[in-house]
């Protein structure tokens, strides 16, 4: 038998003559304790690694094959009920060659011994080498030493890690409890595991179906785009031939009409004529949803500049003060930014009409958050009906008060929203409104 030992030696001399005094220690114990805190060591910093179960196995069995030795072994682990037993390595020893032999044992019922150790804790089999050292029909050695440590975590089992050796009497007690303790350490590792696994498959799953909802989403709104524009299209021709024979009535034969017929017949005229402004903003909202997305620079400053000179060339009798801060700029579309920004403009410009000295500010605010805005000092609007604002022909105040269709804001919106940002307003009733906005540099249509 060879085994390590330490050797010290002295010389001296020994009834007058030369001597050499030679003192060797067992040092098989001291050796077995170094190596078991090493793989202890490297188990640690190696099962931190592992993302599968069976990566965790692997490093497991070969920690135990380097401080045992063995001829098979079987990992499996427990079901959380634990009523399932699932192989996830199994290797054994066949021709004298180790063989992966998992797949041909998924599905095989556990051994007595597996399912005692479950139930009891650790389990030491040692068996007598039969006549001729083998048993089994196919001439294979049969297992004469065999380990079985139940896998657990915070003390419950969820799993068993069995050895087994040819040779009899190759483990001890010591090594039992040195697998039961390499057992346990594997099973956090083994827990946190299934714990990210379980969170990847939930997010997968969570991935997939906003990815299905999201196409459900973009295909119903391109099917409601289409029909909001054919029938936009379609309604334009029929609503002009009843305005324009309405208005040569009114023209050329409204002597022959009494006072109630004209004014039904003018009333006819007008909302005709609305709802010919309805249709042509409805179609620009479908418009500003179908085009694709060009994004480059954009001075959102010289935008709104422009914007300003235009509404007061529209209406030079009214007296508005413009402050716009400088240099603020962006990427994106800048055609759909203009068209954005004309809206909320025209938006402080209507609802400033009645103010004798009017005020539009657009600028950039920190608070409460980083973001774009347009501040007037009209008639504002209550907070409480604040979200109805950005809908399709939703209005806060009557046609007669503030005229227009209530599509602007919502096609500001729906720009916005195409660049990646947000939008959102604050106000109070007489006291004005201020509508902020975001455009994420980053932003994708």
């Amino acid at each position: 038998m060879i085994f390590p030992v330490e050797m010290a030696c002295r010389s001296l001399i020994f009834h007058g003559r030369p001597a050499v005094l030679a003192l060797s220690t067992d040092i098989l114990e001291h050796k077995r304790a170094e190596q078991r805190l090493r793989a202890f060591s490297n188990l640690g910093r190696r099962l931190s690694a592992a993302r599968t179960p069976q990566e965790a196995a692997r490093i497991l069995i070969d920690t135990s094959d380097d401080l045992f030795g063995w001829d098979a072994c079987t990992f499996d682990l427990l079901s959380p009920d634990q009523n399932t037993f699932t192989t996830i390595v199994c290797i054994d020893n066949i021709g004298r060659r180790r063989v992966d032999i998992s797949k041909q044992s998924a599905g095989m019922a556990p051994s007595h011994y597996a399912r005692q150790a479950i139930e009891s804790g650790a389990q030491l089999v040692l068996r007598p080498q039969p006549p001729g050292g083998s048993a089994a029909a196919d001439n294979a050695p049969l297992s004469a030493s065999l380990m079985y440590a139940p896998v657990r975590n915070n003390a419950k089992a969820i799993g068993v890690l069995s050895l087994h050796s040819h040779t009899p009497r190759a483990y001890n007690e010591n090594d039992l409890r040195t697998l039961q303790a390499l057992a346990d350490h594997c099973g956090g590792a083994l827990e946190r595991i299934r714990a990210e696994q379980e969170i990847a498959r939930l997010n997968a799953e969570l991935e997939k179906r906003v990815r299905d909802r999201s196409a459900q989403l973009e295909a119903i709104n391109k099917e409601l785009e289409t029909f909001s524009y054919s029938v936009s299209h379609d309604l334009r021709a029929p609503l002009r031939s009843i305005r324009g024979f309405s208005e040569v009535l009114l023209e050329r034969h409204s002597s022959q009409l009494d006072d109630r017929g004209r004014e039904f017949l003018r009333r006819t005229c007008e909302s005709s004529h609305q709802m010919d402004t309805l249709i042509d903003d409805l179609l620009k909202f479908s418009r500003v949803s179908r085009s694709e997305l060009v994004r480059q620079p954009v001075n959102l400053s010289l935008l709104a500049e422009g914007l300003a000179s235009d509404l007061r060339k529209a209406e030079p009798e009214r007296t508005v003060e413009f402050l716009i801060a400088p240099q603020l700029a962006v990427e994106g579309d800048e055609r759909l930014l203009r068209i954005a920004l004309d809206n909320l403009l025209r938006n402080a410009w209507k609802f400033t009409g009645k103010n004798k000295t009017a005020r539009i500010e657009f600028g950039f605010a920190t608070e409460p958050e980083g973001a774009f805005f347009v501040r007037d000092n009209g008639a504002g609007f209550d907070m409480q009906y604040a979200g109805k604002l950005f809908g399709v022909f939703q209005r806060l105040h009557s046609p007669v008060e503030f005229p227009g269709t209530g599509v602007g804001l919502a096609t500001a919106q729906r720009i916005i929203n195409r660049h990646g940002g947000h939008i959102w307003a604050s106000a109070c009733p007489n006291k004005g409104a201020t509508f902020y906005f975001t455009l994420p540099p980053d932003a994708s249509s």
